[in-house]
């Protein structure tokens, strides 16, 4: 007569060793996620064509500003600019001629 002997309901120390660690790489890399996540700024290149812009109102001379070695935005003192068309790395940025102002595309 064979006898055939049944395992008790339950987990072996391997198997939750082993789930333990799957669920710690997981959480690991879910909860560090959201720190690759950060927003660019992107006020900074509005926040340079506003200054721009407001310093030749204010000085009534024309301002020059360099956005990238090869765009440099004149803006007088009427509020207008050279139009231009920027890329700062994250977006595309235009000039607006008649008002200065920048819009991102």
């Amino acid at each position: 007569m064979t006898t055939t002997r049944r395992r008790a309901p339950g987990f072996t120390l391997v198997e939750l060793m082993v789930t333990l660690t799957v669920l710690g790489i997981v959480f690991a890399t879910v909860g560090l996620a959201p720190l690759a996540l950060t927003a660019p700024d992107e006020a900074a290149l509005p926040r340079q064509v506003h200054g721009a812009r407001r310093d030749a109102i204010r000085s009534g001379q024309p301002v020059a500003l360099t956005l990238d070695p090869a765009v440099t935005v004149m803006f007088f003192p009427d509020g207008s600019a050279t139009p231009a068309h920027v890329w700062d790395g994250e977006a595309h940025w235009t000039i607006d001629p008649w008002t200065g102002e920048a819009r991102r595309d």
